[in-house]
């Protein structure tokens, strides 16, 4: 059982940390969502077919920190398996308007339509909720990962087929639990924190 000051320190690291989790997390989740896409490419090119087209769809904008750094982990990975990257931004940060979602909507599926892709990955919360809410407006069959998510519940896909990814998630209170354990006599917790600048 923690004590009351312990408890305190809990709530505020679990605020503090939430601030930051992400980018603690980038190449883990890059290389997690790398190895996922592997995994539904590498049967095709055994049977000799045709180069996979992927689809990366970033929530955010290009030069946003925690996005770039997913992009360039998935470009390192893939790089040698020859698959086409097409990578799209949402750019929710800075364009969140309904008028321009629809706009993108309609883009998007143009090309989609368009050209063939073999594998979605989408990188954080918009990007998931957003090919949820109009995959069936595209080709429903096109398998997705995601990365980047957070809390993730298994209801959240509910419904919807070929769909895998990795849940961003953490335990602060047994991590500090374990920290105070072994070290009993701390009486201070410090976190060191980056200044990230999502805009």
């Amino acid at each position: 059982m923690l004590k009351n000051s312990d408890e305190k320190m809990v709530k505020n690291m679990n605020r503090i940390a939430r601030s930051s989790f992400r980018r603690k997390r980038i190449f883990s989740l890059a290389f997690c969502c790398a190895l996922c896409v592997l995994f539904c490419l590498k049967p095709s090119y055994t049977r000799g077919e045709e180069v996979k087209r992927v689809l990366l769809l970033c929530s955010y904008h290009q030069g946003d920190p925690w996005g770039d750094r997913i992009v360039q982990g998935v470009y390192s990975v893939l790089k040698e398996e020859e698959a086409e990257i097409h990578v799209e931004y949402l750019d929710t940060i800075r364009h969140n308007e309904e008028e321009c979602l629809a706009n993108f909507r309609s883009l998007l599926k143009f090309k989609l339509d368009h050209l063939p892709f073999h594998l979605i990955i989408s990188v954080d919360d918009n990007a998931l909720d957003f090919l949820l809410e109009h995959r069936r407006d595209f080709s429903p069959n096109i398998p997705i990962v995601f990365c980047g998510v957070n809390d993730f519940r298994d209801s959240r896909i509910a419904g919807h087929r070929n769909i895998t990814g990795v849940n961003e998630t953490m335990d602060v209170e047994e991590t500090i639990r374990i920290a105070l354990q072994l070290h009993p006599k701390a009486k201070n917790l410090i976190a060191i924190l980056g200044d990230y600048q999502p805009h």
